[in-house]
């Protein structure tokens, strides 16, 4: 019979009523001949009221008995709703997480999924009942219960889809699905029919708080297929899949703000080997997660690395950054709180010309000055003071006519998911793949002045000659921007920047000519601590210098010399167990 895992957040349990509206939900799918497992979070405001209880009693409460006090908020909710499925006629069982078998490691307050046990729950199921499990919870190998962070009932949701081989997890909430933006900030923005799962991650990521980040990159890696949609309506939602028709022409299907990050910025980092590994690593040692990683090429011996964190974590993270850039050499630490970082998300930017320029150009064109650039495949991010952060999102969104997008349908046939072993954890660090261009030259524009509109007229120039941009990267006016491009438009690019009437910079472009781009596709690069350490560590150990990095949620980019990317690749792709090389298609696979 067909498993279906439901999960109901909240809002959708916030109190008797509501309760009553979500079981509706689970009784109808039994009815449609579904085995329903669902997932229940804490009632709205509960864990806040429980942090202010312990905070009440001690400052900073000890993680394990933090665990052990927020874990009961998911338990009054999933013996709720299986007494309100009993008087409404439907057998269901509660079960916490510890019982279920999710086992996690044991960082307390934001514990990492290990392995997730099924025979209790199929044996429930078999006996004709509704599994209803709480959300957010686990317990490490030593039965010490654990809490997978704020927001991870979802996680808890995609995990058991992933483990039952479940046909769809439908993510219950209080709105009708995914939209263009938040409808909050951008009342043009429009719900979505389907998105892909590395849309969605990249949105998820970058603000876009419908789906907790976590759970789309286990959904990704486990091709668990999702419909996210309201408690409180009929509406079909949003579903999420491996692949989607429709967006094959539109560059961007998406824009996201994050209002709550803050930015480190280490001048002066030497240009050596080593030095990026031992920068992220010290970060990384304090269980801290970098949103994003910016280190322009280096000038005179040395570069400017910027790192984006969450603001909680700001304070422990400059401390590593200070200690860590004493260690190294490097020069300033600065930091910035006050920050907004937007970003537009579509798979089409891979067949589209200019869209970086587009996205730069709308926010110059509303005075909107841009700290920040960092570019992957499929998404653009910039930094913008927070004050301007929500009239940059409506601005981007309009420059994209987003409020006219085509329908969108998911693709169904899709390949298997990943398949674990019982030596992996389910969560951590997994890369798809690692791929290499060689034919790259870097040119870098200095002299900029700090005013609104620079990145969008220097982009535009580049795009109006024809010279494809693969990536763009700024940390700092000082430092300038750096774009990588194909070798063969290295004159073109030059002449368009120093034609630009009237110019940008007096500064004649700086051009390194011979470069590679090494970048890896993978799940978990931001929300494991110490990920882009074990890449740079690798690179380091292989005595290759990295000149450029660039990550967004599900990529990571480093541009080194030439001379070293064949080995930079095949180094990465021993360390995580890929194949060496592609194998050569034969005729018949080639059609």
């Amino acid at each position: 019979m067909a498993i279906i895992v439901q999960k109901f957040g909240g809002t959708s349990v916030a109190n008797a009523e509501c309760i009553k509206t979500a079981a509706s939900k689970i009784i109808k799918a039994s009815r449609e001949g579904y085995q329903v497992v669902a997932i229940v979070s804490a009632r709205a405001g509960v864990t806040d009221e429980l942090i202010q209880m312990a905070r009440a009693i001690v400052a900073e409460p000890a993680p394990r008995e933090l665990d052990m006090l927020l874990s009961t908020g998911e338990q009054v909710s999933i013996a709720l709703m299986c007494m309100t499925l009993h008087v409404m006629g439907q057998p269901a069982i509660s079960l916490t997480g510890a019982q279920v078998g999710i086992v996690t490691d044991n960082a307390h307050t934001k514990a990492q999924l290990q392995s997730v046990e099924t025979d209790v729950i199929t044996r429930q199921l078999d006996r004709g009942k509704v599994v209803v499990v709480a959300g957010f919870q686990g317990v490490d190998p030593q039965l010490n219960i654990t809490t997978l962070g704020r927001g991870t009932s979802d996680l808890t949701a995609v995990a058991l889809a992933a483990a039952l081989k479940a046909d769809l997890c439908e993510i219950y909430t209080d709105v009708d699905g995914i939209y263009t933006a938040d409808p909050n900030v951008v009342p043009t923005a429009v719900r979505l029919d389907a998105i892909s799962h590395d849309e969605l991650l990249e949105l998820a990521g970058t603000g876009a708080g419908i789906v907790q980040s976590r759970s789309v990159e286990l959904a990704k890696k486990f091709h668990v297929p999702l419909r996210v949609r309201s408690t409180f309506s009929e509406s079909p939602g949003t579903v999420v899949a491996c692949q989607v028709h429709g967006f094959e022409d539109v560059p961007v299907c998406g824009v996201a703000i994050d209002l709550n990050e803050s930015r480190i910025t280490i001048s002066g980092v030497p240009d050596t080997r080593g030095v990026a590994a031992g920068l992220v690593g010290a970060i990384a040692e304090r269980n801290i997660n970098i949103d994003t990683i910016v280190q322009s090429f280096p000038h005179q011996g040395t570069a400017d690395m910027s790192l984006v964190v969450k603001d909680r974590d700001l304070r422990e993270a400059l401390e590593a950054c200070e200690a860590a850039a004493s260690e190294l050499g490097a020069g300033e630490v600065s930091w910035e709180e006050e920050i907004a970082r937007v970003s537009a998300v579509g798979k089409g930017m891979v067949a589209h010309e200019g869209i970086a320029a587009r996205m730069c150009t709308a926010l110059g064109d509303e005075g909107i000055n841009i700290k920040m650039i960092t570019t992957s495949e499929i998404s653009i991010s910039v930094v913008v003071d927070s004050a301007a952060g929500e009239r940059a999102l409506r601005a981007v969104h309009k420059a994209f006519g987003l409020v006219h997008l085509p329908k969108a349908t998911a693709v169904t046939d899709v390949p298997v998911g990943f398949e674990w072993s019982t030596s992996d954890a389910m969560e951590g660090f997994h890369v798809q793949s690692v791929e290499c261009d060689r034919d790259q030259a870097e040119v870098k524009i200095l002299g900029l002045s700090d005013i609104p509109g620079q990145a969008g007229l220097l982009l535009a120039a580049l795009a109006d000659a024809k010279v494809g941009v693969d990536v763009v990267l700024q940390n700092s006016c000082a430092s300038g921007i750096s774009v990588t491009i194909g070798r063969a438009d290295v004159e073109r690019a030059t002449n368009a920047v120093q034609s630009m009437s009237p110019p940008v910079t007096r500064q004649a472009p700086r051009v390194n000519p011979r470069i590679a781009k090494v970048w890896m596709n993978s799940v978990g690069l931001r929300s494991y601590p110490g990920a882009a350490a074990k890449v740079f560590q690798v690179l380091a150990d292989e005595q290759i210098n990295i000149e450029m990095i660039g990550t967004s949620e599900a990529q990571l980019s480093v541009v080194v010399a030439e001379s070293s990317a064949d080995r930079a690749a095949a180094a990465l792709r021993r360390e995580f167990k890929l194949a060496t090389s592609a194998q050569p298609l034969s005729d018949e696979q080639n059609g």
